[in-house]
């Protein structure tokens, strides 16, 4: 399960099907491992009699501490998200050359279906789309990467947060589709 959890740390993107495909099977996989052994510890000493009852309990165990792990995780995705969203928006300026080419391109092939004076909105409204997927990956590379062995390692060593963040953030630019915003600070 660390290693389908590594995998999904290291996504871009210019991810393909495949790889998100590949670490869902090692991760099901990792998932087939741990609880098929898991459930035959917990039940192998106990009498026959008292299997049912303890069977029902640790199913009933399993799925309430997953519910808590799937809220618990959903809750610090839409954060992590909000807070890359803010990162991301602050280095995203008009006044940058490569923000001005993207848009310029954005609005001349919007021109013939909306009309040259109504391209402004959908160039904008794509470009923040575009954000907003950039900053839901960051969110979820936030999020899985602490899973894998580089997180639990950089974890121990200086924190979550700085070595996740750090490495999405640290490239000295933020990758916005196919061209670059330089990082103002």
């Amino acid at each position: 399960m660390a290693l389908g959890n590594y995998m999904f740390g290291n996504i871009s993107l210019e991810i393909a099907m495949s790889n998100i495909v590949a670490a869902n099977i090692v991760q099901g996989m990792g998932m087939g491992f741990l609880f098929a052994p898991l459930t035959t510890l917990a039940t192998a000493t106990l009498r026959n009699e008292q299997m049912g009852n303890a069977s029902g309990l640790f199913n009933l165990v399993r799925s309430v501490v997953g519910g808590i792990g799937i809220s618990a995780t959903t809750s610090f995705i839409i954060r992590s998200a909000q807070r890359q969203q803010v990162f991301l928006v602050a280095r995203l300026t008009p006044c940058d050359a490569a923000y001005q080419q993207r848009m310029a391109r954005m609005k001349a092939a919007l021109s013939p279906v909306t009309g040259a004076p109504q391209a402004d909105s959908p160039a904008y409204a794509a470009v923040y789309g575009l954000l907003l997927q950039q900053a839901h990956l960051a969110a979820y590379v936030e999020c899985l990467a602490p899973a894998g062995p580089r997180g639990a390692a950089g974890a121990a060593r200086i924190g979550w947060h700085e070595t996740v963040a750090g490495t999405w953030r640290d490239q000295g630019a933020v990758r916005v589709s196919s061209f670059r915003i330089r990082d103002a600070a």
